[in-house]
């Protein structure tokens, strides 16, 4: 055994540390000071037809990809510009 001292390690002695995930993170564009965050705008379109493209190009071929589907709606879109 060894001889009994005083001294205690400051490293053993600390407890363990909880493991938290601390405080929220604050959102930018949340509420600053009573003012609501700004609405997103647009991509309702866009993903309403990139949608109708993709189910026309499933109806059609089994194996249709999304990514085809983005090639092929974006030769059709008339959107904002």
């Amino acid at each position: 055994m060894p001889p009994k001292t005083d001294y205690q390690d400051p490293v053993a002695s600390e407890e363990p540390k909880k493991k938290g995930r601390g405080r929220p993170k604050k959102n930018p564009d949340a509420e600053v000071k009573g003012k609501k965050a700004p609405a997103k705008k647009g991509g309702g379109d866009w993903k309403g037809h990139l949608a109708k493209t993709f189910a026309a190009g499933k109806k059609k071929n089994p194996k249709y990809k999304y990514s085809e589907a983005m090639k092929d709606a974006a030769k059709t879109y008339k959107g904002k510009k």
